[in-house]
């Protein structure tokens, strides 16, 4: 509880908007040389991608999950209940809200810093006082 106490003090949130994120795919710079970890956004779902090299093959697996931006985060994150009607709208904040439907659980990843070139976002994770930063770089194909 002390270290997301610290960290909340610590790491500082930056705010943006939906069309921030769109245009481009955006790729975790944290990952080995036979991986690829990357997201899409649209207006009303993100796409995330990640790939790995099994038996000299690439493999992919892919989530599209619905999600949308707040400027704080809820009082309970536990109780915290997905509100689709703010799906595909241009909301703004500092946090983002996913809803991952095969574990039937809402997400929630903090905003540290944001760019046109770079994100740095966080999960934060109920009852898990220790998550970790993770940085996107934004790539045009």
């Amino acid at each position: 509880m002390m270290l997301m106490t610290l960290c909340s003090l610590v790491c500082k949130s930056q705010s943006i908007t939906i069309e921030d994120l769109k245009g481009g795919v955006w790729y975790n710079l944290e990952v080995a040389s036979n991986e690829r970890d990357y997201y899409i956004f649209t207006d009303s779902v993100v796409i995330s991608t990640y790939d790995c090299i099994i038996k000299g093959n690439w493999e992919s697996v892919s989530n599209i999950r619905p999600y949308y931006l707040i400027e704080e985060l809820p009082d309970s994150l536990e109780t915290y209940n997905f509100d689709f009607s703010k799906v595909g709208k241009n909301t703004s904040g500092k946090y983002f809200v996913e809803w991952n439907e095969k574990m039937n659980q809402t997400l929630f990843y903090q905003i540290v810093s944001f760019s046109e070139e770079s994100i740095v976002r966080k999960g934060i994770v109920p009852n898990y006082p220790f998550t970790l930063a993770i940085t996107y770089k934004r790539r045009f194909e």
